[in-house]
């Protein structure tokens, strides 16, 4: 009984302290408005949210959205055609009236290729740069029919949020001067180093290859060898994707200039819902803000689908327990990890 205590304490200060940390965010952007707006006693307050058309990167937008609107601002979600069924199924299950500008530019590039070569890839590195270029390949249609879009409408957006891999996104509120928050999915695989260290025998986000199976995971060597590695792939990426994200900036006239790792080191507020990487305490940088995950009310009370339904109606038959690990997207573990954890699952 006096663990259950516990646990219910716990849980009651986690949820405290996701209402406090939203809380927190949403009054920052209330501060960018207000300091950003000179008309902002005069009308609602306006909230453009910006995505390349992948769900993933949407989801967490609509949420933040969904919120927003319900405090009285003006919101809008701006992608292309390739997520809009995604958006109207998600938005339909709530309460937020939410438009949506469609940019077109689909026929550019589709992502199913892009996405069936990588699921059946174990090269991370590999499946990163494919999305990277795949993004590029849309960069200048998104950037010339946003800025069209914009340059369009009498009234500016209060505040952009953008997902943080969104670039384009990113140099059109640079190149036309509006105000915005990157929302991000994890902090460090986006952060410089030089903003934000890593942990030393963290093999990082963009990992030219897993280290597990070859270096004990925490030993000496792991944390003499990996920084370089990193850094050896972040010069990679510099060479290779940071040319043609300039050449496509060249196109369309940006004057940005930064690379992939130095968009996110200027004026804006990083909010951001996955804290990997984070095994240590230490200082954020000011304009950096945890916010947890952000999800769609109505995904709480999803019926599950009749594969999980069968699952579990299974283990309930036979009194089986259930126990559900997730080792992320980014997770490369060893034979002798899973042997442990299968082992201590099923120990007495």
């Amino acid at each position: 009984v006096h663990g259950d205590c516990q646990f219910d304490n716990l849980d009651n200060m986690m949820v405290r302290l996701m209402s406090i940390v939203q809380l927190l965010f949403f009054s920052i952007l209330g501060v960018v408005y207000v300091h950003g707006n000179p008309d902002s006693q005069s009308s609602k307050p306006y909230a453009l949210f910006y995505s390349i058309p992948l769900p993933g990167h949407i989801n967490p937008l609509l949420a933040q959205a969904s919120e927003l609107y319900a405090r009285g601002w003006d919101v809008e979600v701006v992608s292309t055609n390739h997520v809009y069924s995604h958006f109207s199924s998600e938005i339909k299950a709530t309460n937020a009236v939410i438009s949506y500008h469609n940019l077109g530019c689909d026929k550019l590039a589709t992502f199913d290729s892009v996405s069936a070569n990588i699921s059946v890839s174990t090269d991370y590195a590999a499946g990163y740069t494919a999305i990277c270029e795949w993004t590029m390949i849309l960069y200048e249609c998104m950037y010339k029919q946003t800025v069209s879009y914009l340059n369009s409408k009498t009234r500016k957006p209060t505040v952009m949020v953008i997902d943080a891999v969104t670039i384009v996104g990113l140099d059109v509120a640079e190149d036309l001067n509006l105000n915005y928050v990157i929302n991000m999915a994890c902090i460090l695989p986006l952060l410089s180093d030089s903003v934000l260290p890593v942990a030393n025998y963290l093999p990082g986000l963009a990992s030219p290859f897993p280290l597990s199976s070859i270096i004990p995971t925490h030993s000496y060597l792991t944390r003499l060898i990996i920084p370089p590695l990193r850094l050896l792939f972040r010069s990679i990426i510099s060479l290779t994707n940071d040319r043609s994200l300039q050449t496509e900036r060249q196109k369309v006239g940006s004057k940005r200039e930064v690379g992939w790792w130095g968009v996110h080191r200027g004026r804006a507020i990083l909010v951001t819902g996955g804290v990997w990487g984070l095994d240590y305490a230490r200082a954020l940088p000011p304009n950096v803000h945890l916010l947890g995950p952000n999800i769609l009310p109505h995904h709480a009370d999803k019926a599950l689908s009749l594969h999980e339904e069968e699952f579990f109606s299974r283990a309930r038959q036979t009194n089986a327990m259930v126990i559900y690990v997730s080792l992320g997207t980014i997770a490369y573990p060893s034979q002798k990890q899973v042997e442990t954890l299968l082992a201590a699952f099923t120990s007495k």
